[in-house]
């Protein structure tokens, strides 16, 4: 009988019954489920349906006894391997801790501090080893010019300091490097010339890393070389290249500070309580020209560790004759109430308007900040940068970490053992030395440049104008 014919035959018994045909269909499908269960009944009761806590729970199960596996089988792998032959080449073995005794041994591209993971990124500090090579290989660098050495080793052991000193110095010391080169025969002076500024610029990244007054000098010095006119000839082309020095170094440092300090004047009145933060040239001279101008008015000078670079300014601005007030940063906030106004200087200026200071810099800017006292920025241009920088993290400098800890003497004590000696043996102890901190453009009211009175936006302005180096 066919599948058709029973299925009439159920439709007309169906309706013999007194059954619609909306019941016939519900009727049907039923019939057909329970066919499907009779025969998938093993697979349905074998697999139960689980809620979402349960498959939850299940996959938090799984996950556990896989990462105990993965731990018994590490704990395996070590102790058979205090019986192990030769080790694989792929596997590396764990790198020893530098010894304090090892410190300043290290190369320079090794990190012999202890530091977190949020500065490990940074350029290690290298303590000095040598005095005359401060640790370094001098034998690697025999492509270097004397001159260039001596000034990256005054670099390195801080002889040579702040920004537009370090910067004329390199300059001077490229001076006499080009002064003494000689062109190979049927080579390009541009060419080949800036083949032999490219290691001496690698060595004094090596002795410290450079400022932003020194990568603006760098660029507007290679910048020179590479047009040189191609029909110059040897002392031609060097002679234009010492004259491009001389004149940058003139027109960015010599000229730029006169005109600054002449802006400068002009915001200094009598009677005026004038506070500034560690030493920078341009605000020294500055100072010193207000008062041979004959203003009254007094200066208090923030100083504090590791440098105390505002030791040496107090002592050159009491000689003077200015009437001084030396404290340190941490009493500050006794001493801004009297302040009428701050005048610091700048390591570089960035694009987005922020101070790139002395560690220090920007608790001073913002202390003045809170308590409405006006905040100048002393900042030659050539500082400027279109680098944009948000914290003091991602870019700074890290100084000797040392010098948190050594003190020549204290409480009437000379050499008084610190605290904090032998600090390189604790494992859970690192000290961390930034050399700059970051001032936002907030804190800062204005800039004193050679270009006048300037807001801090104004600082991408003059970047992109200067960009336009027309060579001599």
């Amino acid at each position: 009988m066919s599948a058709e014919a029973s299925a009439a035959g159920a439709a007309d018994a169906a309706q013999e019954q007194g059954m619609t045909e909306e019941q016939l269909r519900k009727a049907e499908k039923e019939r057909r489920r329970r066919e499907f269960e009779a025969k998938n009944k093993d697979k349905l009761t074998s697999k139960p349906k689980l809620s979402k806590k349960e498959r939850r729970e299940k996959q938090e199960r799984e996950k556990a006894a896989k990462q105990q596996a993965a731990t018994a089988g590490k704990g395996k792998a070590g102790g058979a391997g205090k019986n192990a032959g030769p080790v694989s080449s792929q596997s590396r073995p764990p790198v020893p801790r530098p010894n304090a005794s090892d410190v300043g041994k290290a190369d320079v591209g090794a990190n012999p501090q202890k530091l977190s993971s949020a500065f490990a990124h940074l350029a290690p500090f290298r303590a000095e080893t040598n005095s005359a090579t401060m640790g370094l290989d001098l034998g690697e660098h025999n492509n270097v010019h004397p001159a260039v050495i001596a000034v990256g080793l005054k670099f390195a052991n801080g002889e040579l300091r702040g920004a537009n000193t370090r910067m004329a110095s390199m300059m001077q010391a490229f001076k006499e490097t080009i002064a003494d080169y000689e062109r190979p025969e049927n080579a390009s002076v541009a060419r080949d010339l800036t083949g032999r500024l490219d290691p001496m610029i690698q060595f004094l990244n090596k002795c410290r890393p450079p400022s932003i007054s020194m990568n603006n000098a760098i660029k507007h010095l290679l910048n020179g070389v590479s047009t040189l006119p191609p029909e110059l000839s040897e002392s031609e082309a060097k002679e234009q290249l010492l004259g491009l020095i001389d004149s940058y170094v003139h027109t960015n440092v010599t000229l730029a500070q006169e005109e600054l300090v002449r802006v400068g004047l002009t915001k200094i009145s009598k009677g005026d309580v004038v506070l500034t933060f560690s030493q920078t040239g341009a605000v020294e001279k500055l100072l010193l020209a207000a008062h041979e101008r004959g203003t009254p008015f007094e200066v208090v000078v923030v100083s504090c560790r590791p440098e105390h670079d505002g030791e040496d300014l107090v002592k050159r601005l009491a000689s003077a004759g200015i009437s001084c007030v030396f404290i340190e940063l941490s009493s500050l906030s006794y001493m801004m109430g009297s302040v009428t106004k701050v005048i610091l200087g700048a390591a570089a200026m960035l694009s987005n308007g922020t101070l790139l200071g002395p560690a220090g810099t920007a608790l001073v800017a913002m202390m003045a900040k809170s308590m409405h006292k006006p905040v100048l920025v002393c900042c030659e241009s050539h500082k400027f940068s279109e680098r944009v920088q948000l914290d003091s993290i991602t870019h700074n400098e890290l100084g000797n970490p040392d010098a948190l800890v050594l003190a020549d003497d204290w409480d009437g004590v000379e050499g008084r053992p610190s605290n904090l000696a032998g600090w390189h043996e604790d494992p859970n102890l690192e000290l961390l030395n930034l050399r700059y901190d970051l001032t936002p453009q907030a804190h800062i009211s204005a800039l004193i440049t050679e270009f006048g009175l300037v807001p801090v936006t104004s600082v991408p302005v003059i970047v992109r104008e200067k960009e336009e180096v027309v060579v001599p």
